[in-house]
C-alpha cells in the first residue's frame, strides 16, 4: 500500500461525527454495529473480512477501525498489523471486538497496535461512547504535540543537560522541583527517551490516577494493560514491552532492545531506579500539593478575617464619634432645663460642673482606647499581608532547577 502522510486529510474536532469502518466477518453483528452507529450521525463502512479491509480502507479513509479478533484467513491481530504501516495512531484510531477478555487477548491487541478494547456482548451506546473518545484523544494528542515542537528547542537542551550526568541522577535531582504529578510523568518519559525508548507511566494518588505517554494522555488500552500488570509484581516483560511497579508509581517500555541482552540489563536496572526515586516523588508532590491547599485556604481565611476586623474597626470608631454627640447633647440638655427647675445659680453652677466633670471623664477614657484602635490598625495591616501571600505556579514546574520544600 502507498505510504500516507504524516497527518490526516481532514481535521477532526473533539466529539464531532467521523468516518467509521467495522471489519467483521458476523453479518448479525456488523448490521447492529453499523445500524446504531448511523443512528448516531457517524458515516459507516463495512468490510467483511481482513483482506477486504486492506482493499477498501484507501478509498473510504476512516478515522476509526472496529475490528473483530476472531475471522478467518487474517485475525483482527493481523489485520491491525498490517494497517499499522501504513496508518498511524495520529491518523486512525483501532478499537478490537472480543468475545474473551484475558491478559493475553489485551496485551496481544496492544501489541499489534490497537487504542482500545470491547468485550462481547456490548452495547452500541459503549462503542459511540468509545468513538468519540478515541476522537477526542486524537485531537489532544494533536494539540499536545503541537506545545511539543514549539518546545523542540527547550527539549535539546534538556538532553544535553542528561548526557552530562546519569539518567538516574539527573532524575532525581530534578523530580524535586516537580510541582505537578503530570510534570513528575513528562519527566519520567524523557529520562527514557535518553536511551531512544519510549516509556509510559502511571501515576496513583488516593485522589487520582494518572496516566502518561510521550505523546501525551494514555488511551483506553494503555491505561487497561496498567491496570492489569500494576498487580504483577516488581517487574514484568511481555516481548518488547518492560514495567516496573511501586505502591504509586508504575514505568511501562514499550520498545525494549530484545536482541540485545546486556542493554536490556542496562536498562531494566535504570527503569527500575527511576521508577523507585519516581515512586518517591509522588509523596513529595502530594505533600506539596496538601501545603498548596492549606496556604490557599488561609489566605482566604486572612482575607475573610481582614473584611470582618475592618467592618469592625469602622463600627468601634463609628460607635465612638456617636458617644461623644450624645454626651454634648445631655449636658446642652441639662442646662436647657433650669429655668424649668427654678434652681438657684449656685446649684445650676454645681450641676454644670458635675456634668462637665463627668464628660471630660469620659472622654479621657474613650482617648485611651485609641490605642485599641491602633492595634486593630496592626492586626488589619498583618492579615492583609497573609491574603495577599504569593504561592508557587504550579504551570512553571518544570525540574531544571531544584525547588526544595521545608
Amino acid at each position: 500500500m502507498p505510504s500516507r502522510p504524516a497527518s490526516p486529510t481532514v481535521a477532526v474536532e473533539p466529539n464531532s461525527k467521523c468516518r467509521v469502518m467495522v471489519v467483521d466477518d458476523d453479518i448479525t453483528t456488523s448490521t447492529i454495529i453499523g445500524a446504531g452507529l448511523q443512528r448516531a450521525g457517524f458515516q459507516v463502512f463495512k468490510a467483511a473480512s481482513g483482506m477486504a479491509c486492506l482493499e477498501q480502507i484507501d478509498q473510504v479513509e476512516p478515522e476509526v477501525l472496529i475490528i473483530d479478533i476472531m475471522m478467518p484467513e487474517m485475525d483482527g491481530y493481523e489485520t491491525c498489523r498490517r494497517v499499522r504501516k501504513t496508518y498511524g495512531p495520529e491518523i486512525l484510531s483501532i478499537i478490537f471486538l472480543s468475545g474473551q477478555d484475558s491478559l493475553d487477548d489485551r496485551l496481544n491487541a496492544y501489541e499489534a497496535g490497537g487504542d482500545d478494547f470491547m468485550s462481547k456482548p456490548f452495547s452500541v451506546k459503549e462503542v459511540c461512547r468509545k468513538i468519540e473518545a478515541e476522537v477526542s484523544l486524537k485531537h489532544s494528542w494533536r494539540e499536545y504535540a503541537k506545545a511539543a515542537r514549539e518546545r523542540e528547542s527547550a527539549t535539546a537542551a534538556v538532553m544535553d543537560s542528561l548526557r552530562e550526568s546519569t539518567v538516574e541522577l539527573s532524575f532525581t535531582r530534578r523530580t524535586l522541583n516537580c510541582r505537578t504529578l503530570q510534570a513528575l510523568a513528562e519527566l519520567a518519559t524523557q529520562s527514557m527517551s535518553s536511551y531512544a525508548l519510549t516509556c509510559h507511566v502511571q501515576i496513583r494518588i488516593p485522589a487520582t490516577t494518572l496516566t502518561w505517554t510521550a505523546d501525551g494522555e494514555a488511551c483506553p488500552l494503555e491505561v487497561s494493560v496498567f491496570d492489569r500488570t500494576s498487580g504483577l509484581g516488581r517487574m514484568f516483560q511481555f516481548k518488547s514491552r518492560f514495567i516496573v511497579n511501586y505502591e504509586r508509581f508504575s514505568l511501562l517500555i514499550v520498545n525494549m532492545p530484545v536482541d540485545d541482552e546486556v542493554l536490556s540489563g542496562n536498562i531494566r536496572d535504570t527503569a527500575a531506579m527511576i521508577a523507585e526515586a519516581g515512586d518517591a516523588a509522588v509523596e513529595n508532590i502530594v505533600v506539596q500539593m496538601d501545603a498548596r491547599d492549606r496556604a490557599r485556604q488561609l489566605s482566604a481565611l486572612a482575607a475573610d478575617a481582614e473584611v470582618s476586623i475592618t467592618d469592625l474597626h469602622h463600627k468601634f470608631e463609628l460607635r465612638q464619634t456617636l458617644v461623644r454627640q450624645e454626651l454634648q447633647r445631655m449636658v446642652s440638655w441639662i442646662e436647657g432645663m433650669y429655668y424649668r427647675m427654678g434652681l438657684s445659680d449656685q446649684q445650676e453652677e454645681m450641676i454644670s460642673r458635675t456634668a462637665h466633670e463627668t464628660v471630660s471623664h469620659v472622654m479621657a477614657l474613650m482617648e485611651e482606647s485609641k490605642s485599641y484602635s491602633d492595634e486593630f490598625t496592626k492586626i488589619i495591616t498583618e492579615l492583609r499581608k497573609a491574603s495577599e501571600l504569593a504561592l508557587p505556579d504550579e504551570s512553571l514546574s518544570s525540574g531544571n532547577d531544584v525547588d526544595i520544600w521545608f
